[in-house]
């Protein structure tokens, strides 16, 4: 920065506001891409996070975070080749307000994964052939997921005999 400023160069840093250091932010101002791309991080506090108790099969309470869940990774899985686990724990459930925290979404998307809503995977990285990238997706068999998604044909009944 300084040897911008001394060669009559004006630098703009733009980036998130938590991976900014002190040192960057005393030399330049600062425009935050959160507010710019309307971006809402749970560190703002203004994200409602739904804590679902999840556990051996998924309690019934947690319907509408796995609901969540399972349209957002649809909308995920449609547009990328795949779901990255790092990104989608330390980033994607976050913003969809699913945990405080990374913990408590790395948490919550290993008691899916326990619950087979989804399932992991290892991808190519191909910068390092020899360290594979952790991916997560949707078991579509799922009848939770198959419920979610509106694939679900309900429960089949038996036919009236005629009289």
């Amino acid at each position: 920065m300084d040897r911008a400023c001394l060669h009559g160069r004006r630098i703009v840093p733009c980036a998130f506001s938590q991976s900014v250091s002190p040192d960057m932010l005393a030399t330049a101002p600062l425009f935050p891409l959160e507010a710019e791309l309307g971006i809402h991080l749970t560190e703002h506090g203004d994200v409602e996070v739904a804590t679902p108790e999840v556990a051996e099969g998924v309690d019934v309470g947690a319907g509408d975070v796995l609901e969540r869940f399972v349209r957002e990774m649809h909308n995920l899985e449609s547009r990328l080749n795949f779901v990255g686990y790092g990104m989608l724990c330390n980033q994607w459930m976050l913003d969809w307000g699913m945990g405080w925290n990374e913990f408590e979404c790395r948490q919550l998307a290993d008691e899916y994964q326990e619950a087979g809503i989804a399932e992991r995977h290892e991808v190519v990285n191909r910068n390092n052939p020899d360290w594979p990238t952790a991916a997560v997706k949707l078991v579509r068999t799922n009848e939770m997921v198959r419920t979610a998604l509106g694939f679900s044909d309900g429960p089949v009944s038996e036919p009236v005999p005629a009289r």
